[in-house]
């Protein structure tokens, strides 16, 4: 779990499967985001389902096919490329998920267009970009 936010305060990206208290701490002021591709992961339903018990908010990206995370939804975003690849590609989902940073930051104005600069800033003089 890595912690910070380019657009607010208190934004969590969770790298790897949770573990313990991060479920706990959801609550009905929370957003969660989850990404779920075929093959579907069990701990993302739990997260969705956690999420709306507790009266937040839940998005998930998912395939045609559907994550059982979608049932937990209330917003399923729905991505498909036609490829021969023998895997799902994430790239519709993370032009929808720019997409959708873009609309906010419009949304926004000027406090989250200088959140991201100064992210940017931070990165570059980090050496993460």
């Amino acid at each position: 779990m890595r912690g910070g936010g380019a657009l607010r305060g208190r934004c969590r990206l969770l790298l790897r499967r949770p573990r313990g208290g991060v479920q706990g701490q959801l609550g009905r002021r929370d957003v969660t985001v989850l990404f779920d591709c075929r093959r579907y992961e069990a701990d993302k339903t739990l997260i969705a389902e956690l999420a709306r018990e507790r009266g937040g908010k839940v998005i998930v990206f998912t395939d045609p096919w559907l994550s059982p995370a979608a049932a937990h939804a209330d917003v399923v975003l729905i991505t498909q490329v036609n490829s021969d690849s023998p895997y799902v590609t994430l790239t519709p989902a993370m032009a929808i998920a720019e997409s959708l940073v873009a609309a906010v930051l419009e949304r926004v104005g000027g406090e989250g267009h200088e959140r991201m600069k100064q992210a940017e800033r931070t990165a570059r003089r980090t050496g993460l970009l």
